[in-house]
């Protein structure tokens, strides 16, 4: 099928005589009249010989549970992908893959995984199994999505530094070195950000704003639709004074010291937060395509050999207990540099 139907359904039927009788029946008096399309949904004989009817009552409440669970688990990773795809629906649903298949195409071609839920296992124990990794999911999701969310919010407010108008955005950029005046043990150079109808008004006052303003020591340096950034050299003691007096007349002192160490770091700092929310938001992904394709790759090794398909499954389940199985061994190396 090409696209989700409006409507899907599970049907629970007698096999009459066989299981694939039963689907080519349906087939036939379904897809002729193009009703519907019908594909089988492959589970396993599960341990029921023996099991206590009330037992399988309590069970059906406990399901009925979980599936609220489970659906609320399953909701909110939808919900927490539409968000971080800021909306955009369209990549949203082209996201919403279980493995490498779209929703439609994975319930069409389901395989149970006998090897991680084997079938000789109680019907409890297979739900318990499966309501305890959907827990574990949800858990791993929350702190995945809270470490996103504070590298987000740091991006956010580096980015804001560096496209906001010239009363907050980042002074890394537009500052250099020949600006000020350094090692000096009595002057200091600061920047003042001055809304740009007032510039003539700064050139003629910035001299007495206070005393002990080096005259003729502003420069303006850079300016955007709002502002203009200018230098001004004073004795360091006069600091504060010189700030509060600026600040009355809108001018407004930048929080600035040269320092090449700083801005590196700064900017080493915003590379960083970059390359970490690119890293959070597109890994999982990626790590999957790689297992996945390797163990496309490798899936002949299951087969090679001689033995049984049913002995190899013996021999792996007794090696592994309830982890995936991967035909090829993969290790993870963490990077020390």
């Amino acid at each position: 099928m090409s696209s989700q139907p409006a409507t899907q359904w599970f049907i629970s039927a007698p096999a009459n005589p066989t299981k694939q009788d039963t689907i080519a029946k349906l087939k036939e008096r379904l897809s002729k009249h193009d009703y519907a399309e019908i594909f089988p949904f492959n589970i396993p004989e599960f341990k029921v010989v023996g099991v206590n009817p009330d037992s399988l009552m309590v069970l059906s409440d406990e399901l009925a549970k979980n599936d609220t669970v489970i659906e609320a688990a399953v909701v909110k990773i939808a919900d927490s992908l539409k968000t971080l795809l800021n909306n955009d629906i369209e990549q949203w649903k082209q996201m919403l893959n279980v493995g490498d298949k779209n929703v439609a195409l994975y319930l069409e071609s389901f395989s149970w995984n006998t090897m991680k839920y084997r079938s000789d296992k109680t019907l409890k124990e297979l739900a318990d199994n499966i309501l305890n990794e959907v827990n574990s999911i949800d858990a791993v999701m929350k702190t995945k999505l809270q470490a996103y969310g504070v590298t987000k919010a740091t991006l956010q407010g580096l980015q804001r530094k560096t496209t906001g108008n010239l009363l907050v955005k980042s002074l890394n950029d537009i500052v250099k070195k020949e600006h000020f005046v350094l090692d000096s043990e009595y002057l200091i150079t600061l920047v003042v950000a001055v809304p740009k109808n007032s510039m003539k008004e700064w050139v003629d006052q910035y001299e007495t704003i206070t005393d002990m303003v080096v005259p003729r020591s502003t420069v303006k340096i850079a300016e955007d639709d709002e502002y203009a950034l200018f230098t001004v050299t004073l004795f360091q003691r006069i600091v504060d004074e010189f700030t509060a007096k600026a600040r009355e007349k809108k001018f407004i002192v930048r929080d600035f010291k040269w320092n090449p160490e700083l801005l590196s770091d700064e900017k080493k700092k915003y590379q960083e937060i970059v390359a970490t929310e690119k890293e959070q938001w597109s890994k999982p992904k990626q790590e999957r395509k790689v297992r996945d394709l390797l163990n496309k790759h490798y899936a002949y090794i299951d087969k090679s050999g001689g033995a049984t398909e049913e002995v190899i499954d013996e021999a792996l389940q007794t090696l592994i207990g309830d982890k995936d199985y991967s035909p090829v061994v993969l290790f993870a190396l963490n990077p020390i540099i």
